[in-house]
C-alpha cells in the first residue's frame, strides 16, 4: 500500500512542510513519521525529536526536508555527539562522503566513543586516509586517534605516508613515537622506522645511524621503549643497569654483576638494529671484574641467518676491545644484538662477578 501524508508543522516560527509517501502500511506510518512529528510539537528545542523527523523524511524521500531538520538539530545541539553521527548516517546513505565526513569529524571532536563506526565508515565510503587526516587535522588529537587506528588495522603504507601530518600537529610524543617504531619493525619496515627514530630524536640522535648502527651505544642516554634502543630484560638475582661511576668513554656504561648462585642464561640486554646486505663489523669496550665459570658474557648478533658472537669475558680485565665481523645474507634486513652468557655444562658453573660493555658500534 502507498500512503501518501502531507505534514505542515509550524514550531517557533520556523515552517516545517513535507508530502511524505510511502510503500508502508498506516501504521508504520503512524509510529514513524506522524510519531515524530507530534514529538516534535511537544519538544519543539529538543535535537533528538528534529533528528527522528529528518530520519523520518529521509525514509520518505523527502530529502531536502531532511536536510532542514537536520541543520536544525544541529543548531539546537552543536555539542551533541548522536546529532552528528546521525547526520552522518544521512549523508552516507545518499552517498556524500565528503559531507558526510565534515558531520563525522564534529562527532569525533566531542567523543571518541564513536571512533570504531566512524573509522569504519570511512573505509566503507572509500575516503583516502590522506584525506581523513586532512580534514582531521582541525584537532589533532582526532588525527591521532585515526592514525592509532591505522596502525591497529595494520595499514602499513597509509600510516606511513601520514606520519608527517602527525608530526605537523605536534601529535608524536615519545610514547607515540617509540610505540610506532616498533610497530613498523613488527611489520618488516626497519629502514622506516630508523627514519622515524632518528626524525624523532633530532639531536640526541648523535651519530645514528650513519656513523652507528646501533642509538645509544655509549648508554648516556635513559632507555626507552623502542626496540631500536636498548631493552633491559631483569633476572631475578642478577644485578643490570647503566652505571655512572665507570665508563671507557663519556660518563656511563652498562654493568652486569653475576652474584654465584646460578648457572645462568642471561641475554639480558637487547638493541634490534636495520641493516643491508652485506658484511657488517660489531665493536665495543668491555671489562670485567671476577668473571668466574669457563663461559663469560659476550656480545652475541643474530638474524637471518646470522650468528656471530665476539669472545667470552673470562676472569679480570682492564678494558678490552671486543669485536666480531658477519655478513648479512640477501633479503636479511635487521639484526639483533644482544649481551649474554650461555650456560656451561662444567661442574663449576655457578658464574660471579661483574661485566662492564661501553662504546658499542656497528658498521659496515
Amino acid at each position: 500500500m502507498r500512503l501518501t501524508v502531507v505534514m505542515a508543522i509550524s514550531i517557533g516560527g520556523l515552517l516545517v512542510y513535507g508530502v511524505v509517501s510511502l510503500r508502508r502500511e498506516p501504521a508504520a506510518v503512524t509510529g514513524t513519521a506522524a510519531a515524530a512529528a507530534a514529538r516534535l510539537g511537544r519538544e519543539p528545542a529538543n535535537p533528538a525529536a528534529w533528528c527522528d523527523l529528518a530520519e523520518a523524511f529521509a525514509a520518505a524521500g523527502e530529502t531536502e526536508q531532511a536536510r532542514g531538520c537536520f541543520a536544525r538539530a544541529q543548531e539546537l545541539g552543536p555539542r551533541i555527539p548522536p546529532v552528528w553521527v546521525r547526520s552522518m548516517n544521512f549523508h552516507v546513505e545518499r552517498g556524500e562522503p565528503e559531507k558526510a565526513l565534515d558531520a563525522s569529524a564534529r562527532a569525533l571532536a566531542l567523543a571518541p566513543d564513536y571512533d570504531g563506526v566512524i573509522f569504519g565508515t570511512y573505509d566503507v565510503l572509500g575516503i583516502a586516509p590522506d584525506r581523513v587526516m586532512t580534514r582531521l587535522s582541525f584537532d589533532g588529537k582526532v588525527a591521532r586517534r585515526y592514525f592509532q587506528y591505522l596502525m591497529e588495522a595494520g595499514r602499513v603504507e597509509d600510516a606511513k605516508r601520514n606520519w608527517k601530518t602527525l608530526r605537523d600537529l605536534e601529535q608524536v610524543d615519545d610514547p607515540m613515537a617509540e610505540g610506532f617504531v616498533n610497530w613498523l619493525l613488527a611489520h618488516r619496515q626497519p629502514a622506516e622506522a630508523v627514519r622515524v627514530w632518528a626524525e624523532h630524536l633530532g639531536p640526541e640522535a648523535g651519530d645514528y645511524p650513519q656513523g652507528n648502527r646501533l642509538f645509544n651505544g655509549g648508554f648516556e642516554r635513559s632507555f626507552t621503549r623502542a626496540r631500536l634502543d636498548w631493552s633491559v630484560s631483569a633476572v631475578e638475582g642478577i644485578a643490570a643497569e647503566r652505571d655512572a661511576a665507570t665508563a671507557y668513554e663519556g660518563r656511563h656504561s652498562f654493568r652486569v654483576t653475576f652474584p654465584g648462585t646460578q648457572n645462568f642464561h642471561y641475554r639480558g640486554l637487547v638493541q634490534t638494529a636495520a641493516v643491508t646486505p652485506g658484511r657488517w663489523r660489531l665493536r665495543a669496550m668491555a671489562k670485567s671484574d671476577g668473571i668466574t665459570t669457563v663461559s663469560g658474557p659476550h656480545l652475541h648478533v643474530l638474524g637471518e641467518g646470522i650468528d656471530a658472537k665476539t669472545e667470552d669475558l673470562l676472569g679480570s680485565n682492564p678494558w678490552t676491545p671486543l669485536a666480531v665481523e658477519f655478513t648479512v645474507p640477501p633479503g636479511a634486513s635487521s639484526v639483533t644484538i644482544v649481551l649474554c652468557r650461555e650456560p656451561t655444562h662444567k661442574f663449576d658453573s655457578k658464574i660471579k662477578g661483574s661485566v662492564w660493555v661501553d662504546a658499542v658500534v656497528l658498521t659496515r
